[in-house]
């Protein structure tokens, strides 16, 4: 990697679009190996109000949920539709949301739309291929032209210059991109999918993009026909392009073009449910088949407030997944949620007693730096008794008001205050057969909002039926 190369990836990385890369790799690190990742995925989804929100009316719509079966929760969601399509749907939106918050130009739409369309595409090739993952071609080819999308949304003199040359010198776009930033965008999306670790497939696809493999195939197949119907799908580049398509699939050219068409209306779809709205008019569809686009103006609140209607459609989720008997984390998770989203807390947090009931320790947290809170959510339960230990033995929930100055002052030393960081809070203990595993805690300490008795009242029937969905499911009844 040359030394311009390093430094816009660096610049990108840590100065530009530092919540970019870790809204992607965090998504993209969690991989598909076991229950754990389910959790993880659910965990990074939920961090963020508006990418939860679109995930869930994607969820719920007609392309991939026919059915109709309500999904309420990120969990569920997960549960229902299966680790692989959440996951894309979680990443492709990252990508989108982070590059339409930035200051996009004109460019970055053009390119974000050809990504769009591209993905579109040769994910409907890889499923004529009978490609076991599809979803992996759409998120690699989405991410195909990433350097490009990535350098508009920060272009200052560089991008002027770039211009300049292309538009009053007539020099081809490479050549600018050379001459100019010492590299080609190629080259730098190449540069951030390292940096990122966003996958091998990608990083093949662009760097041995003539090697005779399907989904690679697949994947500039894809791409190149998105660029090249921006001239017209008449055009003799185009027309040329489908022919290659056609080869590959081995199905006629009347077949691939009917296909492509039909693909470029499911571009225009998918970009209304990603939030896009305003890439639509730059995908090209064909003659006589135009769509008008629209602006995308939703917003994520800042904080969550109580949503009665969101808690009792998310208690419902709980109930019609108990005859699928979800396991203990399941549970739990579809809970967290409810009260994190259903109550509109900062902060939940689910923390489970060791098997030998020495330790408490976090095992699920959602919102306000959850990671944090989760690592040092970490407590002897065999050293002096705190308001844990009164919690689990009593079995019963607790209302902390002013913490120094409660009643329960005494049973909350500074190391657990410490860790809480937070005066007011509700705790509450899981309790299963006649014994406790553990408990959840919640608060508003990030907005500094106050808690209220309805919130109460609703946190205590939540994890009354965590408790009732536990026993069933582990009683089979």
């Amino acid at each position: 990697m040359s030394d311009s190369l390093e430094k816009w990836v660096r610049r990108l990385s840590e100065q530009e679009m530092p919540v970019f890369k870790h809204s992607v790799t965090a998504i993209g690190h969690v991989t598909q190996s076991d229950e754990t990742s389910a959790s993880e995925l659910a965990q990074v989804v939920l961090q963020d109000a508006a990418l939860t929100a679109r995930i869930l009316k994607l969820a719920n719509s007609a392309v991939y949920n026919p059915g109709g079966q309500p999904v309420n929760t990120i969990s569920r969601a997960v549960f229902f539709l299966g680790f692989s399509t959440v996951r894309t749907l979680s990443l492709s939106l990252a990508v989108i949301d982070a590059l339409l918050k930035s200051n996009a130009q004109k460019y970055v739409l053009e390119i974000m739309a050809q990504s769009l369309h591209g993905a579109v595409q040769a994910q409907s090739f890889a499923e004529e291929n009978g490609d076991d993952s599809p979803e992996e071609v759409f998120i690699a080819t989405l991410l195909y032209n990433l350097g490009e999308m990535a350098f508009w949304c920060v272009a200052g003199k560089e991008g002027d210059a770039i211009i300049a040359l292309m538009e009053e010198k007539n020099v081809s776009a490479e050549q600018a991109q050379q001459e100019v930033l010492g590299f080609t965008f190629k080259e730098l999306t190449v540069g951030l999918t390292k940096d990122w670790h966003l996958g091998d497939l990608l990083h093949s696809a662009l760097n041995k993009p003539g090697l005779k493999n399907p989904r690679i195939q697949n994947i500039v197949l894809g791409q190149e026909l998105a660029k090249n119907s921006i001239q017209g799908w008449d055009d003799y580049h185009t027309t040329s392009t489908l022919k290659k398509v056609a080869k590959h699939l081995d199905i006629a050219v009347e077949d691939v073009e009917k296909l492509s068409h039909a693909n470029a209306h499911k571009a225009i779809d998918t970009a209304r449910s990603f939030g896009a709205n305003n890439t639509i008019s730059y995908i090209p569809m064909p003659a006589g088949e135009e769509e008008e686009g629209g602006l995308d103006t939703a917003e994520g609140a800042d904080y969550l407030e109580p949503d009665p209607m969101l808690q009792l459609n998310i208690l419902r989720d709980l109930s019609g997944i108990l005859d699928e008997k979800p396991s203990l984390s399941v549970i739990l998770e579809i809970v967290s949620e409810g009260i994190y989203r259903g109550i509109g807390m900062d902060r939940c947090l689910f923390a489970m007693l060791t098997p030998d009931r020495s330790a408490l320790r976090g095992k699920h947290a959602l919102g306000d730096a959850a990671d944090t809170f989760l690592k040092t959510f970490v407590f002897d339960m065999k050293a002096k008794p705190t308001l844990f230990n009164i919690v689990l033995q009593k079995n019963m929930a607790i209302w902390v008001k002013d913490a120094p100055n409660s009643n329960y002052a005494k049973a909350l030393p500074a190391a657990v205050m410490g860790v809480l960081a937070c005066d007011d809070f509700f705790i509450s203990p899981v309790h299963i057969n006649q014994r406790s595993i553990g408990l959840f805690y919640a608060d508003r300490k990030a907005s500094g909002r106050a808690l209220d008795g309805a919130s109460y009242q609703s946190f205590k029937h939540f994890v009354t039926q965590a408790c009732m969905a536990i026993t069933h499911v582990s009683t089979g009844r």
